[in-house]
């Protein structure tokens, strides 16, 4: 389960936000351990000193191409999906509006490289190499 509060370094207190729905807005700084294939991430959350968490994240806003699959074609393209988003990730990123999702148990959250939101630049990217 993911912790209800999360701090971008240990020298900062958590960000939380509750929402009418029930959802938690959560902004936290993670290192990014690997990517699991076009729109998942596995993180190192660090909460508090002592305190962390690892999880995979699904990219808000991205459903890649499927590496699993009986289809070479969409196999082939999930592969360049993985393959543009390990050129892009950089080692730590930022998390925003993390929440619990349908997908697989994963989490899904808006995965930040500063200014940048990745799931967009990936689309760029594909865009580009499509």
């Amino acid at each position: 389960m993911l912790p209800s509060a999360l701090a971008t370094d240990s020298m900062s207190p958590p960000t939380r936000t509750d929402t009418y729905d029930a959802a938690i807005t959560i902004t936290a700084g993670a290192e990014v351990l690997n990517v699991i294939d076009g729109d998942t991430l596995r993180v190192r959350v660090h909460m508090w000193p002592g305190q962390k968490w690892e999880g995979n994240i699904r990219l808000y806003g991205i459903d890649a191409p499927e590496l699993r699959t009986t289809c070479q074609a969409e196999k082939a393209q999930g592969i360049l999906a993985r393959d543009t988003l390990v050129s892009l990730v950089p080692p730590r990123v930022r998390l925003v509006n993390v929440r619990s999702g349908k997908y697989a148990g994963r989490y899904v959250a808006a995965v930040m490289d500063g200014p940048r939101d990745l799931a967009h630049v990936l689309m760029e990217e594909g865009g580009r190499q499509a």
